[in-house]
């Protein structure tokens, strides 16, 4: 009896690959605490890293990760290392005098994120 023949085997893509893992790294933020509140950052890295400095891709006020992933997917693609955030509106806020309390603490949010990343400089 002969035996039937077989499926033919699927082969993965490097491209599907890289598509897996940005996926998984994606779903799963790291959580920062910062001023009573919490920074969620996606921190993506490619298999294959390009040896520049990583992109710091950060939308406006509310805006989450989520809402430009497919420009961070672009980058991630392109072998860039890139960090994310959006950090808790429940947070305490800076005032710091000339600036707006919301972006004082944005920005305060961004150096707490670079500062426990071990990140020195962004793109």
């Amino acid at each position: 009896m002969e035996n039937p023949p077989s499926a033919p085997e699927e082969t993965v893509s490097e491209e599907q690959t890289a598509d897996v893992l940005f996926e998984a790294q994606f779903a799963s933020p790291e959580r920062i605490p910062f001023m009573g509140g919490q920074i969620e950052v996606v921190d993506l890295k490619p298999e294959h890293l390009k040896p520049e400095v990583p992109v710091l891709f950060v939308g406006g006020f509310g805006v989450t990760p989520s809402a430009h992933k497919e420009g961070i997917a672009e980058y991630y693609r392109a072998g860039r290392r890139v960090l994310s955030l959006a950090y808790d509106s429940n947070s305490e806020t800076i005032e710091k005098e000339g600036v707006p309390a919301i972006l004082a603490t944005k920005a305060a949010a961004i150096l707490e994120v670079l500062k426990t990343k071990g990140v020195p400089q962004v793109d």
